[in-house]
């Protein structure tokens, strides 16, 4: 019944809970949880210590390390959002540009809430399509592969970022580049 009862914990609640079963209970972290071993006694102030400490960091005391690179957490749940990328983009290659004009598709060989990358009506013109609609303040950086090109990014759309890339001269130029949009909200 015990070790049902610890298995049935450990599933529903996905941690790990220190019982008392035919083999030594292990936890994450001995200092926090008590770990029992065979024949030991329960007691209730023990295992109320242990609940505790999973209720307690379950309700407010998540640090680092409680969180799985993989936990996908939503931008605006985070503590400092202006911090982390909104939506990040590689536009062309290191060794393949996205030339053209009139809405070309570029290749956008990796991404995150970008949807689509077209050349504009001019050489050097992009449009940057996003999984979201911009509002409020952003602050969206574009850098450019080649070093002898400059670009500069403005709001085109509530959902779109018009990209515009320049050579030494000024004129417009086709380049691959990196896009980070910040939520400055």
């Amino acid at each position: 019944m015990k070790r049902t009862f610890a298995v049935f914990m450990a599933v529903v609640f996905g941690v790990a809970v220190a019982v008392y079963t035919n083999a030594s209970a292990h936890t994450s972290s001995p200092s926090t949880f008590t770990t029992f071993s065979n024949g030991q006694v329960l007691t209730a102030s023990t295992l109320n210590a242990n609940f505790a400490h999973l209720h307690n960091t379950l309700t407010g005391s998540i640090t680092d390390a409680n969180i799985s690179a993989l936990a996908a957490i939503q931008h605006g749940k985070l503590a400092m959002p202006l911090l982390v990328a909104k939506a990040f983009a590689v536009v062309g290659t290191n060794t393949s540009p996205c030339t053209g004009v009139g809405g070309t598709l570029c290749s956008v060989p990796m991404g995150q809430n970008v949807v689509s990358a077209r050349t504009g009506t001019n050489a050097g013109e992009y449009i940057v399509t996003l999984s979201f609609s911009i509002g409020g303040l952003t602050g969206p950086l574009v850098t450019p592969f080649t070093p002898t090109r400059m670009c500069a990014a403005s709001r085109f759309t509530d959902t779109e970022v018009l990209v515009t890339c320049q050579n030494a001269s000024g004129a417009g130029a086709a380049t691959s580049f990196t896009f980070v949009i910040y939520d400055m909200t």
